[in-house]
């Protein structure tokens, strides 16, 4: 059937439903499809009521089907007409039958019966042969009496070209009316066959006397015009058929192409809905995890408090006595570090970074928070936002890491620095735990202890910040540091390898730092490639051995020497547009890849 009536049930279920429920707005959507299916499927049967379902006729005939009956039609009544001739002429006594030589219509009767099917190429063929044979016969003739064969085999040709094309059409829109004007069209091009068969094989007295005859050739002419006023009016109807057709299945197309968009839409909003679910169930789960990973540092230091408690009753050792048990090296010396590696205070911390923060503004370096407020939102290029987005979300090492490197830019800001502002602006708006720090190299003989050696003191200022912000998290009450190694820094006595040792220990007692953020380390490389890559080779090792997920971002304006052998090609995302080409071509976007 091609009706599906609505049932009354569906309806009655339909309106139980409560309105803003998916299922009762997928039942009511689906119901209104078939609506409009029903109404587009009622439509079509009321235009082939009214204009006929002819394809569907079974006395419908293809356009060949057509030229073959009609031709077989008039040969046979070709054939008819010679056979009643021949048999009047038996009683009659002429010159021809006395010298044994057939009329032209048995001539032209034979080459009918001798063609392989009886077609419009046959037709030409026949013509083509007949053409010859004169022109080989007739090579020297008046131009008047030339000029008559190469018209009608002109004509010939023009018209069975023509024919055949329209004959195509009948395979498309073969109405009635158009199948029985095809079929006059070839019974008159038979006609004009013919005659000018007929022509070519008159005896030479008679195409000679043809010739001076005004009115021979338009007589020809007006035969052909109406076969080309007949083949052109099937064009016609053909193209009336077609704008017809288009018409009638335009509404069922509007219907399947509004079908498809309301799927579309459907399931963009379902998608965006998903997501949407799938955001707030990571935000629940993120907040879990937190306070999980609270929980278990707790325990953990409630643990380790009983375990030194135990330790100490079973082994009454003073603590003065272990921390003498700690050494470090330096130039191949030993040294006692009893007093100065100890467990390190509120009180204490506030204090250190308050002496260490000159010397960093000092040096040119900055942890980013001020410039990152006043920037506002990210700003950079549609796939740089991709890589920043599962960049924030990755837990695996080799998605941990992100070289982000912009166009070597000279200036007060670049792409890459906007990139790192942009994403410290976005993790302090979503509160995460990280610690950044803005490269700048220090003035030239600038900095006390750091002659002629800017690039190192931009290194120190670089590790220094870090552990400021570090010594600011809520880290274990127990962690044992260096604290002379943490005093304003002078190049001729300080320890590179003390320095980098308590950024790894701070780093290793912070389990819940979730990002770390270097913008510009490239520009610290000229002096101080050995101190770079020492302390790439920390942070790396850091994110590879740490229990918790921690992300690292390293913007540079150009390449870096000491980022290029130790961050994999996958961890790399190279930027084209500079600032100045994001902000005059619009090619940047303010977003928030923790969204």
């Amino acid at each position: 059937m091609d009706d599906i009536t609505p049932s009354p049930i569906v309806r009655r279920f339909t309106a139980e439903l409560q309105s803003d429920s998916d299922l009762a707005i997928q039942t009511k959507q689906y119901q209104e499809d078939l609506d409009a299916e029903n109404n587009v499927r009622a439509d079509l049967r009321a235009y082939c009521t009214y204009y006929g379902d002819d394809q569907s006729n079974k006395y419908f005939f293809g356009g060949l089907e057509i030229a073959r009956r009609t031709l077989q039609r008039k040969c046979d009544e070709f054939f008819a007409t010679v056979a009643k001739k021949d048999e009047l002429d038996k009683t009659k006594l002429s010159i021809r039958k006395i010298l044994h030589r057939d009329s032209t219509d048995n001539r032209l009767a034979q080459e009918l019966r001798a063609s392989d099917g009886f077609t419009v190429t046959a037709v030409q063929e026949i013509v083509t042969q007949f053409e010859s044979q004169w022109t080989k016969s007739n090579g020297k003739t008046s131009v008047n009496y030339s000029s008559i064969a190469e018209q009608l085999s002109g004509y010939v040709a023009e018209l069975s070209e023509s024919i055949s094309i329209c004959t195509k059409w009948l395979d498309l829109f073969g109405t009635p009316a158009m199948q029985s004007r095809l079929s006059d069209t070839y019974a008159k091009f038979f006609d004009f066959f013919i005659k000018v068969a007929t022509w070519y094989l008159k005896s030479k007295p008679s195409k000679v006397w043809d010739s001076f005859n005004r009115d021979f050739s338009s007589e020809y002419k007006n035969a052909a015009e109406t076969i080309k006023k007949s083949i052109q009016i099937i064009n016609e109807q053909a193209q009336i058929e077609n704008a017809r057709e288009v018409k009638a299945i335009r509404p069922y197309m509007n219907y399947q192409m509004n079908h498809v968009m309301n799927k579309f839409d459907r399931l963009e909003a379902r998608m965006l809905e998903s997501r949407r679910q799938n955001f707030q169930i990571l935000r629940q789960e993120n907040e879990i995890g937190g306070l999980m990973t609270h929980f278990f540092q707790e325990t953990f230091r409630c643990l380790d408090e009983i375990k030194q408690i135990r330790r100490l009753s079973d082994n009454p050792v003073s603590q003065v006595e272990q921390s003498q048990v700690l050494q470090l090296t330096e130039n191949d010396e030993m040294r006692d570090v009893s007093k100065t590696v100890r467990r390190i205070t509120r009180a204490d911390a506030e204090g250190i970074c308050s002496n260490l923060k000159s010397f960093i503004v000092q040096a040119g370096g900055s942890n980013g928070l001020q410039l990152a407020l006043d920037a506002g939102r990210l700003i950079a290029e549609p796939s740089m936002v991709d890589a920043l987005g599962n960049w924030a979300k990755a837990t695996d090492f080799n998605h941990q890491i992100l070289w982000v490197i912009s166009p070597y830019e000279t200036g007060e800001q670049t792409s890459a620095e906007l990139a790192a502002l942009g994403t410290i602006w976005t993790a302090i708006q979503a509160r995460a735990r990280f610690i950044s720090h803005i490269c700048q190299r220090p003035p030239y003989n600038e900095v006390p202890g750091f002659e002629n050696s800017e690039d190192r003191a931009g290194m120190f200022a670089l590790v220094y910040g870090l552990i400021s912000e570090l010594l600011q998290l809520d880290l274990p009450a127990d962690i044992l540091i260096d604290t002379e190694v943490l005093q304003i820094p002078n190049r001729l006595h300080q320890n590179w390898s003390a320095t980098v040792e308590v950024l790894r220990t701070l780093l290793e007692s912070a389990p819940t730092l979730e990002y770390c953020i270097i913008s510009g380390l490239n520009l610290l490389e000229n002096d101080a490639s050995d101190m770079c890559q020492d302390f790439v080779d920390l942070l790396l090792a850091h994110v590879k051995n740490c229990g918790s997920p921690m992300r690292i971002l390293f913007t540079t304006s150009g390449h870096s020497r000491a980022l290029f052998p130790r961050v994999s090609p996958g961890s790399i995302l190279e930027t084209n547009n500079t600032v100045h080409q994001m902000r005059g071509r619009m090619l940047y976007d303010r977003v928030n890849i923790f969204d």
